[in-house]
């Protein structure tokens, strides 16, 4: 349906219309449409969008005015992507910040070292093969309202459409789509949330440690795996992939 044709039905109908088939039950999104387009600085190379229909764009944002504030209050603290409020300017000022040396540490009378590295990573096709049923759990955990989350699964499985042929989506969730970002967001805080019980455990370790008489070890920051100590003041970068 386009724009054109919800003009002349008028705005007020069409909404009424999709707001009956949302509460029957009987909505189905359209499959998006697939619309390829160039990466930045990358000749050759393509980002593929999932374009969704007026009506599924209608019904996403809804869907995300309820459900943002919901797995907001869960996200790091220090995770800047796709968020409200949030955008690479305040990640670069973190990082610079973080890079700076920080105040003296109560315990060991010294200077704490600033970050030494800056890792530069990438989830290759993070949208497109984000584990659908994984992804459902986790919202599970933390939406009681059943049709909710079967109006996620809806838009998830609704499928893509190129201009000769059909493909499932089995996985993914579609570059294009209002909701996307939000629910790679969600998928992607396990991350975090693992990240969060190593360093809890770690800090415990070290407590013990400290509490046998055996000075602390270094904090996460400068775990050994991620630093290099022969330049304190200097903060070094690594790309991985």
């Amino acid at each position: 349906m386009t724009v054109g044709r919800i003009r002349n039905r008028s705005e007020h109908r069409f909404l009424v219309d999709l707001q009956a088939d949302l509460r029957s039950g009987a909505y189905r999104p359209s499959p998006a449409r697939r619309k390829l387009i160039p990466k930045a600085g990358k000749p050759g190379q393509f980002r593929p969008l999932g374009i969704p229909t007026i009506r599924d764009r209608v019904v996403q944002g809804a869907a995300k005015i309820l459900l943002e504030p919901i797995f907001e209050a869960q996200f790091w603290h220090v995770s800047y992507g796709f968020r409200p409020g949030r955008n690479t300017h305040g990640a670069l000022e973190y990082i610079r910040r973080a890079a700076l040396p920080q105040k003296r540490d109560k315990d060991t009378r010294r200077n704490r070292l600033p970050y030494p590295w800056v890792i530069e990573g990438d989830i290759k096709g993070c949208f497109d093969n984000i584990n659908h049923h994984h992804l459902l759990e986790r919202m599970r955990k933390r939406i009681g309202d059943r049709r909710v989350v079967r109006l996620v699964g809806l838009f998830l499985k609704a499928g893509v459409l190129t201009e000769d042929q059909f493909l499932r989506t089995d996985a993914g969730t579609p570059q294009g789509g209002i909701i996307s970002p939000l629910l790679a967001n969600i998928a992607l805080s396990a991350i975090e949330e693992r990240y969060e019980r190593w360093t809890y455990h770690r800090k415990k370790t070290q407590a013990r440690r400290k509490s046998n008489g055996v000075a602390a070890a270094a904090s996460a920051r400068d775990s050994a795996e991620f630093s290099n100590r022969s330049s304190p003041n200097t903060c070094r970068s690594r790309t991985f992939r």
